[in-house]
């Protein structure tokens, strides 16, 4: 039996799936070990160059429990017959993990090598809600008013932008704002204070 030393083997530096942790992949690994005849069905699949595009997962765990190389009947290698293009590999890649991964979607946002767009039409959805994004980093323990990250609809609010500190300062100091007033973003996200309708009122008549 020809066997293949997993040095000659390539992970994938595009592969956006999400990495195990070192127990996971131990499991993983010793799932392969407990049932070595699965890996003839469910191969690692590779190209021309040995570069893994089905089973990254897969060939960190065997390296993870131990595996120095392993049978060539557990490689495919139809994906370096020629016929294959880069783009028909990315999406391989993707539609042959669909459905049973956690995915590192900051990877796919912010890499050069993907395409959001194709990756949302062969199946999976990067592009989060930026308001879900910002909802999801605060809860009624974290914030004063949770009002505003979560845009609850029993409010309503009215938004005053300050483009500069100049304007910033100023309309503190119209709105006598001080460090009661909670901020509910940090320095990435920007800065946002609350002031209660009557407090505005009440400063606008005063004046």
């Amino acid at each position: 039996m020809k066997k293949i030393k997993l040095s000659e083997l390539k992970p994938n530096p595009i592969n956006p799936r999400r990495p195990k942790s070192k127990t996971e992949l131990l499991e993983l690994g010793a799932s392969i070990k407990g049932l070595e005849k699965m890996m003839k069905i469910n191969k690692l699949k590779v190209d021309e160059n040995n570069l893994i595009w089905g089973g990254n997962q897969r060939y960190y765990a065997m390296i993870a429990f131990g595996y120095k190389e392993i049978p060539e009947s557990w490689i495919d290698k139809q994906l370096g017959d020629g016929t294959w293009t880069l783009e028909e590999k990315k999406e391989f890649m993707i539609k042959d993990n669909v459905h049973e991964i956690i995915w590192d979607d900051e990877f796919i946002e912010n890499s050069d090598e993907w395409d959001e767009d194709k990756v949302e039409e062969w199946g999976h959805k990067t592009k989060t809600d930026p308001i879900e994004k910002i909802r999801s980093q605060y809860n009624d323990e974290n914030v004063k008013y949770p009002i505003v990250p979560k845009f609850d609809e029993k409010y309503e609010a009215i938004l005053i932008i300050c483009e500069n500190e100049i304007d910033t300062n100023k309309l503190r100091q119209l709105l006598e704002l001080n460090d009661t007033h909670v901020s509910y973003k940090n320095s990435t996200t920007g800065k946002s204070n609350v002031i209660k309708c009557e407090k505005f009122i009440e400063l606008w008549e005063s004046k």
